[in-house]
């Protein structure tokens, strides 16, 4: 499954916040355990929100791993060189932690911003076929409301020029994220 667009400004969102996490470890801040707890639970329950089962599951590991971490285990995956006092063991477990949920999330934005990409390029295309054809919507550029959105959308989907590109759009976005990105289109020259 995909995500859509303002799933993917959430996931964004939540991933500015790791600098300042890596930050408060880097402080030794008391509090960066319980913050780190914390963001992994608001992304698991983004991807949770969105049905992407695995990449919930992979967090709520990493959730779990971060617990075994707080109650004093090291991860078996680690090594250190010479004999870490527990602190630093702690320290070095959870930006450990907090690596993997970044590649995590990197992974499934990178997926997701893919498709996106290749659905805006088509649309451009969509678009300047659709000017070129002076479907009524098109000729001024600018943001538009939702329904002549529709009305220039519903007139791509019905010319036998564009229905298949109209097609592999909506496959690739969905409806609602294919308007947003028709608007932006529509929005330049």
């Amino acid at each position: 499954m995909t995500l859509l667009l303002p799933q993917i400004a959430e996931l964004n969102g939540l991933m500015l916040r790791l600098p300042r996490l890596v930050d408060a470890i880097e402080r030794e801040d008391f509090q960066a355990p319980e913050e780190s707890r914390e963001w992994l639970a608001q992304i698991e329950g983004t991807f949770e929100r969105n049905r992407l089962a695995s990449e919930a599951a992979a967090i709520a590991a990493l959730r779990a791993e971060l617990q075994m971490v707080a109650l004093g285990a090291t991860p078996p995956t680690m090594r250190f060189v010479g004999q870490p006092n527990a602190r630093r063991a702690r320290e070095a477990a959870l930006l450990d932690i907090l690596r993997r949920v970044e590649q995590t999330v990197a992974t499934a934005l990178a997926s997701t911003l893919a498709g996106h990409q290749e659905a805006e390029g088509l649309i451009r295309q969509l678009v300047a076929v659709a000017r070129h054809k002076s479907v009524p919507g098109t000729a001024a550029p600018g943001p538009a409301d939702e329904t002549s959105l529709r009305a220039v959308w519903q007139a791509i989907c019905c010319d036998s020029d564009m229905v298949n590109g109209s097609v592999r759009v909506l496959g690739l976005v969905g409806e609602a994220d294919t308007l947003v990105l028709l608007n932006r289109a529509l929005g330049t020259a």
